[in-house]
């Protein structure tokens, strides 16, 4: 959102950290975004009646007439038997749609504690393709739960599928089995999830279909199937051969692919890599993918394939693979994405891999560093025989689910415990054996100086995929690496530049350590590991000259604060620990973010770190966060002052956290209660007992107001009860606009407190109800509290709060989002909430929540704006830095424009780097070979000003790219009023591939 200036300054006096109580009035007065209605629930029945009103009693018949009463936010329940009875919702040139999803935002789920659904489609006619369910261009937010569906015919076409997505669909312990057609095919722009699904007994009787039927499909944008089964289809198991973006295939597995009845079909497990033999229309960058503890067992061709991919097919790491006909792992490439000719992979990345019975890797050209710890390399290849395994019974493969939708327990390829498989933690199930999780131990400094059993790390390690840890932004190209990844941003022009120290005789890990040069350019260490777990970590800090104190920051993951400005005295250390949960989050632009890295970063006046021990745990405790952007992780840019970036409250609650509870934060920016119930779905089946989520929302809430936001809880709070788990409301921050300041009376208005209300009426009507599990902590009211302590030690203006928002040199001070100091009292004011509640009456249903969130807190204290700072004036004040200058001559440079095999255009990628003030909108043009403007596309979203480093927007367009033609692309300033006209005032250079 963009902001006002304040127009108010004023002259400072020192700062006192306090807070007390004050008067608040009025609610809502300014709100920023919108939201849908109240949610509903309508059911399906193979008894029902589309001329019903669709309630549990009077269930509707059939899913489009569901979808037509349904809107955005809704839940369809699919109640138990068989529906056999279709009409076709709508056809095509190619295809009969029985049902044509065509409404975002709906969740079709079988009703629980029913038998489970099937929807047989066998008597659909087929004198065009068919396509059970197609999810449609530009729909989002589809999900699919619990049901079955079979019966799915081809005729003569050259395919059918059951599940066709072209738009965005999330799919969930759902089974496409004994059909002549595709289980899940995603196309054209088509993304999302498929979990503990199955695709099984699909075969295309005839010698087109066959080469045509598959159990997964990924063409188009990014995919992930998670615990997801493939087995006796008659082409591939699962196939991502014209994928435009990475696809994630993670605890799957592909098993008895061997052609149809006349043995026709591809018969590979995982056909990873693509596009064939064209030279044009592949896209730019070639995605890599991700195959991670997965399992190709008994397939007819290849086990995991490279497919000819015209660079990196994928990341290979922890896979089985067993008596595959041609291959168990065949690393086939083609020389470039112009030159069709097949090579020998060379730039493959396989480690800690097992293949048994049959070629273990054929067509392998590839440096020791890429293939590597794998059976058949480890001291020249592992000798295996059958005894090496607890089982090799195939069948347990296709044993039934969990209740919970859940891969079952099996021991078919697991390696027994004197295996030399099971000591390198090797396999598929690797990460199921408790004795070999990930841990590792670094010495930070010069090289000579090593401790036993620590892996020793230079100044100038720096971080590759291949070996998995060093230095972020380390070099002239550092700055392009993943600001995602730790929340730090850099920009054309800028390295990290560190230094190592150590004491005249080191002895110890701790007795050398890595500086930083300059105490704005931190440190940015990271290990590559196992996205979705949780380690324990602890590191050693001091100083780089041992005769003067440190002064150090520490941070993890993406900027979550752990000590600010930290005094280690003069040649002292300081170990600390800390938990982390690695963890997925989602993102309502680009979907899946894969996180594969943990991050630590230091930084500050004479600050180095000495070493630091990472160690994976089975299961840790984690707070998880909901919020807006006032909440989530927010980036930095270099050189690091915690007073001009913006920053949520989600980021500094780790500081006062106890050592035992990671933070994971799946906040982010112009989210509500509806809007934000994709970014829960990313995590909530990890929600464990014991944990907590720290639910914080108002600030979006325009159209609806308070009574929008507590009809959208339930969605939150009852699944979390389901899991066991505590739930907390928190009443949301408030803004510090001049407006709401009352100088005479030192109060402000607060413009949310509303939003806290009726979050705590909420609370009370389910603690009345019974409820042990839910708590409210307010921070609306506390934060206005501040505020006015802030005026009246600084002086009876608005002004007074402008240190703790964001504010750049010569530009205004944010009216709503805070920086980093804001929000470090924020979190304060958070525990400090907490702990008054607790202390007010222990046997409280509240404080008992309360209390298991206060095990363990640390006794930080927030950072104050010291008087050098604030004597010099209203903020941002000549103490506040000049932001970096890139050499580059816009505020935005577009990195990559995604254009997919069939010329479509899907999204662009830009960096911002320089400082931004006002929205932007990306656009592409398109010209023909000629040099005649074709058509423009402009994109769905914004270009954020509120959001350093890189975003993705997207484009919905007609407009598509020749192979003949060119794009140019390019981002204009827009003005925030009705139709968002264009200014005229370019923010990116131009942008041809």
């Amino acid at each position: 959102m963009m902001e006002q200036s304040m127009s108010s300054r004023f002259a400072a006096a020192s700062p006192l950290f306090k807070y007390g109580a004050a008067a608040i009035t009025g609610i809502a007065a300014f709100l920023v975004m919108s939201t849908s209605a109240f949610a509903a629930d309508y059911f399906i029945s193979p008894t029902g009646s589309d001329t019903n009103p669709g309630t549990k009693s009077a269930p509707f018949k059939s899913i489009m007439k569901a979808q037509s009463a349904a809107s955005s936010g809704d839940t369809v329940y699919i109640r138990g038997g068989v529906y056999d009875d279709f009409q076709i919702a709508a056809t095509d040139s190619n295809y009969n749609y029985v049902h044509d999803i065509t409404k975002s935002g709906i969740t079709y789920e079988a009703y629980p504690g029913d038998e489970r659904p099937v929807f047989d489609f066998q008597h659909v006619p087929t004198n065009l393709r068919v396509a059970a369910f197609r999810v449609a261009d530009q729909v989002t937010g589809i999900k699919f739960k619990g049901f079955d569906a079979i019966g799915v015919k081809v005729g003569s076409q050259k395919q059918s599928e059951v599940f066709r997505v072209i738009g965005q669909a999330d799919f969930e312990h759902v089974a496409a089995h004994d059909n002549e057609a595709n289980g899940f095919y995603f196309t054209t722009r088509g993304t999302g999830i498929v979990l503990n699904c199955d695709s099984y007994n699909n075969i295309g009787p005839t010698a087109v279909s066959a080469g045509n039927t598959d159990g997964f499909g990924a063409h188009a944008g990014p995919v992930s199937f998670i615990n997801s089964r493939a087995w006796n289809n008659s082409d591939d198991g699962f196939d991502s051969i014209s994928s435009s973006a990475p696809v994630t295939y993670d605890h799957s597995w592909a098993f008895n692919h061997k052609g149809n009845q006349d043995g026709i079909g591809d018969k590979n497990g995982f056909k990873v890599g693509g596009y064939g033999h064209r030279t044009s229309g592949i896209p730019d960058p070639v995605p890599v993918h991700t195959v991670t503890y997965s399992l190709a067992a008994n397939n007819g061709a290849n086990g995991f394939y490279a497919n000819h991919q015209p660079g990196q097919s994928a990341n290979w790491k922890s896979n089985t693979a067993y008596h595959n006909g041609t291959a168990n792992f065949n690393m086939l490439e083609r020389v470039s994405p112009t030159e069709d000719v097949d090579i020998p992979g060379y730039r493959e990345v396989l480690h800690h891999n097992i293949a048994y019975m049959g070629t273990p890797i054929m067509n392998d050209n590839h440096p020791p560093e890429k293939v590597s710890h794998n059976s058949w390399t480890i001291n020249g290849g592992l000798h295996i025989t059958d005894k090496d395994f607890v089982s090799l019974d195939i069948a347990q493969l296709s044993a039934p689910r969990k209740a919970d939708g859940s891969l079952p327990d099996v021991t078919f390829m697991r390696p027994v415990t004197t295996s030399q498989l099971y000591k390198e933690g090797l396999g598929y199930l690797a990460d199921q054996n408790s004795s070999k999780l990930q841990s590792w131990k670094f010495d930070f400094g010069p090289a000579k100086s090593v401790e036993g059993g620590y892996t020793g790390v230079t100044a100038d390690r720096a971080y590759t995929p291949e070996r998995g840890y060093g230095f972020l932004g380390l070099g002239p190209n550092g700055y392009q690496e993943d600001d995602r990844s730790d929340g730090f941003v850099m920009q054309e022009g800028q390295e990290i530049k560190l230094r190592e120290v150590a004491k005249p005789v080191p002895e110890t890990a701790d007795d050398d350590a890595v500086a930083v040069t300059d105490p704005g350019m931190p440190i940015r260490f990271a290990v590559k590991v196992t996205p979705n777990t949780y380690y324990k970590v602890k590191v050693t800090l001091t100083g780089a000259d041992p005769s003067k104190d440190a002064k150090v920051n520490l941070f993890s993951e993406k900027r979550h604060f752990h000590l600010t400005e930290k005094v280690i005295p003069a040649g002292t250390s300081l170990s600390y620990e800390f938990s982390v949960n690695v963890q997925n989050v989602y993102s309502k632009v680009t979907g899946t973010y894969v996180d594969t890295m943990l991050n630590i970063a230091v930084s500050g006046e004479n600050a180095a770190l000495s070493s630091a021990k990472i160690e994976q745990i089975e299961q840790g405790r984690t707070l998880w966060v909901l919020g807006d952007s006032t909440v989530n992780d927010q980036l930095a840019s270099l050189p690091y002052f915690r007073l001009q970036n913006y920053s949520g409250v989600g980021q500094a609650l780790s500081k006062y956290a106890g050592p035992h509870i990671a933070v994971s934060n799946h906040a982010e920016s112009g989210l509500n209660t509806y809007t934000s119930m994709k970014h829960f779905d990313q995590f909530k089946e990890r929600i464990q007992p014991g944990d907590v989520v720290f639910f914080e929302f108002g600030h979006n809430h325009k159209t609806d107001g308070p009574t929008g936001y507590y009809n959208g809880i339930s969605y939150y709070y009852d699944f979390v009860h389901s899991k066991g788990a505590k739930f907390i409301i928190v009443g949301p921050i408030d803004r510090h606009r001049a407006y709401q300041y009352d100088a005479a009376a030192n109060t402000w208005t607060s413009t949310l407190d509303g939003f806290s209300a009726i979050g705590k009426q909420y609370i009370q009507e389910k603690v009345a109800g019974g409820a042990a599990d839910i708590a409210f902590v307010d921070l609306n009211a506390p934060s206005l509290a501040w505020y006015s302590q802030l005026c009246e030690d600084l002086g009876f203006t608005a002004a007074s709060t402008d240190y703790y928002f964001r504010a750049v040199q010569g530009g205004s001070v944010d009216g709503t989002h805070p920086n980093d100091a804001g929000v470090d009292h924020f979190a304060r004011m958070f525990f400090d909430g907490a702990k008054a509640i607790v202390n007010a009456d222990r046997e409280a249903p509240q404080a008992k929540v309360l209390a298991e969130v206060l095990k363990g807190t640390r006794a930080e204290t927030p950072y104050t704006v010291p008087a050098s700072i604030t004597s010099l004036g209203p903020a941002p004040n000549s103490a506040y830095p000049q932001p970096y200058v890139t050499p580059a001559a816009y505020p935005l440079v577009i990195n990559h424009v995604a254009v997919d095999p069939n010329g479509n255009i899907g999204s662009m990628s830009v960096t911002k780097q320089g400082d931004l003030t006002t929205y932007g909108r990306g656009i592409v043009e398109v010209y023909t070979a000629g040099g005649v403007l074709k058509g423009t596309a402009y994109a769905n979203e914004q270009i954020d000003n509120t959001i350093e480093g890189t975003q993705t927007v997207t484009f919905t367009t007609d407009l598509t790219l020749a192979a003949n033609e060119t794009l140019k692309a390019y981002v204009m300033e827009f003005e925030d009023k009705p139709g968002y006209p264009l200014t005229g005032v370019q923010l990116s250079d131009f942008y041809t591939p």
